[in-house]
């Protein structure tokens, strides 16, 4: 069975006050399909070079050869700002799909928290009685 049927079932036996908290998988497959896969390699879909691990390079996008992706562009200094920049440029769908993935992930991290906080509260009164 298919991610989007399971998660479709497990929307369906959840709370209903839930429904609006759930990720909107369709919506972010959609804009993942709008990306579509690169011709030959050689570039992204607006022309531009792939460069680094946002485009599928091999050095894993980190400051050295297979280094750690977090890790800052070789180069440092006030050069390796310029680089950086130059490393996430994208282009305009892939800017709207990682907004809409920052949206939809902040919207569950911000219900999670506040289930938190009723939890919290349910067992400090527990605790007390």
């Amino acid at each position: 069975m298919k991610f989007a049927k399971h998660l479709l079932k497990a929307i369906d036996l959840s709370d209903p006050e839930w429904l609006p908290f759930w990720i909107n998988y369709k919506r972010l497959k959609k804009g993942c399909k709008r990306l579509g896969p690169e011709e030959n390699g050689t570039g992204s879909r607006d022309g531009s070079p792939k460069q680094g691990a946002l485009a599928g390079g091999a050095d894993g996008g980190g400051g050295e050869a297979g280094g750690d992706p977090a890790a800052p562009v070789a180069g440092g200094g006030d050069g390796g700002g310029r680089a950086q920049a130059e490393l996430l440029a994208c282009s305009k769908a892939e800017t709207q799909f990682f907004k809409a993935l920052k949206g939809e992930v902040q919207k569950c991290a911000e219900f999670f928290n506040s289930v938190e906080g009723h939890m919290r509260v349910r067992l400090a009164r527990l605790q007390v009685s």
